[in-house]
């Protein structure tokens, strides 16, 4: 079994709990301040004085190369582990590495800091040193735990993530077609590595065969499955819970097995939010353009006007379908909503005052024919404009290199695509599943599998 190595601020909580967590499954528990300590015959604080924080930090590696041989551990590193790189890749080879994640502000009141030569005179500088290595915990991790106060619920997370190697998980995609879902692509490296054996396939369920295949997984065998087209809206009488952002949209793409019941989830919102987050936008006070009105562009105005959008502009041939999600919308949020003619007027563009401009339109998608009749509009929006396309083959249309080529930010369907599917993970997992090794694992496997990765 790997070792479960715990990183995090100091007072989160990584000692208590690795204790207790090694405990309850018969592991070794090593902390590695205590190692130190004892390989060096001097205290932390000794360490410091004598040595300053450089000593320090090539003790601390020369006891991390001690144990990262060893097996079926639960290794407690120190707040600072993170700084140097060399540290994560000894600790990574043989580990499986969890962020302890705890408000500075608790640790703070709760915790006595004295003993910590870097915060005994100002405990006050824990909040700079959680805001510098906090992007190195999030670098580093494989899974998060938040420890917030609920010992149980925290040893609970833990045990879980160290007991995946022992377990079989077998999940799926299922539509009609299902031959070009990446979906297998993407889930298998993204956590697969922590399975004693994992399964993703794709499987090809015609509408009429619907409620067979519900009934069947109902069974042992398969934990959960993702749904694409045409079964999204189709699978909500079929199951027993639905998710509350799911039954707003009247759509599920996920549905997780717990305890003999199949709950439906949708993460497309939440997926795409998260890949906007990571352009450095946010939907909160902004003003958003959505181009078509379909199941697509209905996910991304609830998302949005749930994350607090100031107002929606939607461009859409089908008035109708348009004029209805503007209802649900104005209905649910307090959201200004506005239609406009799908890009056959001049106002086009500089009518909409939005920064974020999201194409939900098949329009440029491969096999498609048919793609924008003119790209005029761009010239009429502003230049500090995002503009997002949820198709991702290929991962370059049309209209992104159009707007690539006035000097636009673009943002392609690949990323949405990406992100939907590790918010599905965490809910099969049931444990918060960090994103960038994750994320690399997955582009890795999808280079020359995706036109323009």
């Amino acid at each position: 079994m790997k070792n479960i190595v715990l990183i995090g601020i100091s007072g989160s909580g990584k000692t208590s709990m690795g204790r207790r967590l090694a405990k309850r499954l018969s592991r070794e528990f090593v902390d590695l301040d205590s190692l130190i300590q004892q390989r060096e015959g001097l205290s932390i604080s000794k360490i410091f004085e004598e040595r300053g924080e450089e000593g320090f930090r090539l003790a601390e590696t020369e006891a991390i190369r001690a144990v990262s041989d060893s097996r079926n551990a639960v290794i407690a590193c120190g707040g600072g582990v993170v700084i140097k790189e060399i540290n994560m890749q000894l600790l990574s080879q043989n580990g499986i590495i969890v962020f302890m994640s705890r408000p500075v502000k608790d640790i703070l009141a709760r915790v006595n800091l004295n003993a910590r030569p870097l915060l005994r005179e100002s405990p006050e500088k824990l909040y700079e040193l959680y805001r510098q290595r906090l992007p190195l915990y999030k670098k580093y991790a494989d899974f998060a735990v938040s420890n917030k106060g609920y010992p149980a619920k925290t040893l609970s997370q833990l045990s879980r993530i160290a007991k995946f190697e022992q377990r079989e998980m077998q999940l799926a995609v299922i539509g009609d077609p299902i031959d070009h879902s990446l979906s297998p692509d993407i889930h298998i490296p993204s956590i697969g590595p922590f399975f004693k054996s994992f399964a993703y396939e794709r499987r090809r369920v015609v509408p009429e065969d619907l409620s067979r295949w519900v009934i069947q997984v109902r069974g042992p065998g398969i934990d959960g499955f993702n749904v694409t087209m045409p079964h999204k809206e189709a699978i909500l009488p079929l199951l027993d819970l639905i998710d509350k952002e799911a039954e707003a949209l009247g759509s599920v793409n996920t549905v997780v097995k717990k305890g003999g019941k199949l709950w439906g989830y949708n993460t497309d919102g939440e997926g795409f939010f998260k890949a906007l987050e990571h352009m450095g936008e946010d939907f909160k006070n902004s003003a958003v353009t959505i181009l078509g009105s379909g199941g697509a562009a209905v996910t991304i105005a609830m998302k949005a006007a749930a994350k607090g959008a100031r107002e929606l502009h939607l461009v859409a041939r089908n008035r109708d379908k348009a004029h209805k999600i503007c209802q649900k919308i104005v209905r649910l949020y307090d959201t200004k909503c506005h239609l406009h003619p799908f890009l056959d007027s001049e106002k086009n563009g500089n009518q909409w005052g939005s920064r974020i401009i999201i194409n939900t339109t098949p329009l440029g998608m491969k096999g498609v024919k048919q793609d924008f009749p003119s790209f005029d509009f761009m010239n009429r929006i502003g230049k500090d404009s995002l503009l997002c396309d949820l198709i991702y083959s290929p991962a370059r249309t049309s209209f992104l290199i159009e707007g690539e080529k006035r000097g636009l930010r673009t943002l392609g369907g690949i990323h949405m695509l990406i992100e939907q599917a590790l918010e599905a993970d965490r809910l099969y997992l049931g444990v918060e599943i960090m994103r960038e090794k994750a994320y690399k694992r997955i582009i890795d496997n999808l280079t020359g599998k995706v036109e323009g990765i």
